[in-house]
């Protein structure tokens, strides 16, 4: 007996509040020092299609990942957890019900594994449900139900069992349903309490809020029992709790897939599934040495960032884990745990150059850009209406930067922003369109790969990509950038005028030798992520 249940989610949706009580003013002997930066935003979002995935499983062991069929935007600028990227439409309303419905049957066929009760006797029917809120109810809330909230998830199984010729599962089943589409599972609010006697008006998060925004941040997931009782508890107050914790979440193999939701699109990996190639030109090329790519750059991104290992390194390191056709597009046996000399790091890996070139040539451009907007965080502006973006004839034998450069002094318009970006991408044109070293381009004409990073007056030239990745490996400002990006991905927003100082003092207390969790930690101990201007 099929039922649908929408008509009871209105039941918790539409009683209780979405972050709990109304904190009490926080004493300022709490706040751990001196605060000399302004209080920044914290708009409210939902959770984003990666980390419904996440959650789904680590709640009721589903790995379908249902929420793929959503879109997930991309930007120069935004991740896909940002506020504006999130809002609620029809569409995106009606997966969250019909998808609530089909995970909670499934869930009801695995309770015994799920649930830490399962079909019990009538008379223990109603503490088994208390059971069940007391632990898949309290990690989907990420906080302790409240009485209310108890009385009206016990009302929906009531009324549901009392229904003729329900059955328990079916109670079970629409308590579930009811969960997993209230307000206070599918959104994250950062409201805070009310900071007496601050300089300027300012809210510290609550410990509960906190613990959310550490493992979605962390984790791309909802906070595990050890973090829940921390908050509950009074141990995620201090500066220091935040920092034990955010060490204790980095320590779990979670933290590889939380990493992997902010690398995929800080690199823009995403973008590989959509990647075509001319195999006749490329004949390496398959849709399973572009999935075996993405998997090389993953676990390359993840084992440094797991590892300890510094952006330095990020940007550096050789070390590789290998397909067969995949060692064939890098010119090394499937045996080899290091890439040769000449590369170093992901920018020369194949998913990253593959993504950033057109099927049948490579893009300098395309290439420039993304170093210039995901590793030195400077916007690149679109091409002015109605420009020529062809690349014009030249007589005789050219390279594609010989026509590159004629292509801007035709088109004055673009090259104030070719300037910006083609110098950084030639770099790496001693990699073909799919990621393969050369020397030579077509029709036998030498490679050059020279190039220059560019800060205002300032210019930084280098001879290969493997000079261009050691460059921006100790640049100050591709550095700072990679803190911006990690600050932008757990702030759930793009950086205001307001963020600079803490993104100052963040970046301050950073040393040279800082690894990628060290970033981290730095940012989920800063004021901005602790603390947000009251709500008006």
């Amino acid at each position: 007996m099929r039922r649908s249940w929408l008509l009871f989610a209105c039941a918790l949706s539409c009683t209780g509040q979405i972050s709990g009580p109304i904190p009490a003013p926080v004493d300022p002997a709490v706040l751990d020092g001196p605060r000399t930066c302004r209080p920044v935003s914290a708009p409210m979002r939902a959770l984003t299609a990666r980390q419904y995935d996440v959650v789904v499983e680590d709640l009721l062991g589903d790995t379908t990942r249902p929420a793929q069929v959503l879109e997930r935007p991309s930007s120069e600028t935004r991740f896909d957890n940002h506020a504006d990227w999130v809002g609620m439409d029809e569409v995106r309303l009606r997966f969250y019900l019909r998808t609530a419905e089909t995970l909670a049957n499934a869930a009801v066929t695995r309770q015994a594994t799920l649930f830490p009760c399962a079909r019990p006797p009538t008379a223990q029917e109603e503490a088994c449900i208390g059971q069940i809120l007391d632990t898949f109810g309290r990690r989907a809330m990420r906080r302790t139900l409240n009485a209310e909230e108890r009385t009206s998830l016990l009302t929906v199984f009531r009324t549901v069992r009392a229904l003729p010729t329900a059955t328990y599962d079916e109670a079970l089943s629409a308590v579930v349903q009811v969960v997993l589409q209230s307000p206070q599972f599918l959104y994250v609010t950062e409201v805070g309490a009310s900071v007496s006697g601050a300089a300027r008006p300012t809210s510290k998060l609550e410990p509960l809020e906190v613990a959310t925004k550490l493992s979605l941040f962390l984790w791309g997931s909802v906070p595990d029992t050890a973090l829940l009782d921390a908050a509950e508890q009074g141990r995620l107050v201090t500066v220091e709790d935040v920092s034990r914790e955010t060490r204790r979440l980095l320590a779990d193999p979670r933290a590889r897939t939380g990493y992997l939701h902010f690398a995929d699109q800080w690199l823009e990996v995403d973008a590989l599934g959509a990647v075509n190639k001319n195999t006749t030109l490329f004949p390496l090329w398959t849709a399973a040495l572009a999935t075996a790519s993405r998997t090389e750059l993953e676990t390359f991104a993840a084992d440094s960032f797991t590892g300890g290992k510094t952006y330095s390194q990020l940007l550096t390191d050789r070390a590789t884990t290998l397909t067969a056709p995949l060692a064939a597009a890098y010119g090394v046996s499937a045996t080899d745990q290091v890439l040769p000399a000449e590369r170093a790091g992901v920018l020369t890996r194949v998913a990253w150059l593959s993504t950033h070139a057109h099927p049948e040539q490579t893009s300098p451009t395309l290439r420039g850009k993304s170093i210039r907007t995901r590793l030195l965080c400077q916007n690149i502006a679109p091409p002015p209406p109605g420009v020529n973006v062809m690349l014009p004839n030249v007589t005789g034998p050219a390279t594609l930067r010989q026509r590159l450069a004629a292509h801007m002094v035709a088109s004055s318009s673009c090259y104030s922003c070719h300037v910006l970006m083609d110098p950084l991408g030639f770099g790496l044109e001693g990699f073909d369109a799919m990621g393969v070293a050369r020397t030579t381009e077509a029709g036998g004409l030498p490679i050059d790969s020279t190039g220059e990073i560019t800060a205002g007056d300032a210019a930084t030239r280098f001879a290969s990509a493997a000079e261009l990745s050691q460059r921006l490996a100790v640049s100050p400002d591709a550095n700072r950038c990679y803190l911006t990006q990690v600050y932008r991905y757990a702030q759930g927003r793009t950086e205001s005028t307001k963020d600079r100082c803490h993104l100052d003092a963040a970046f301050t207390s950073l040393g040279a030798t800082a690894s990628l969790q060290d970033v981290a930690v730095a940012v989920t101990t800063s004021d901005a992520f602790l603390f947000r201007e009251p709500l008006p």
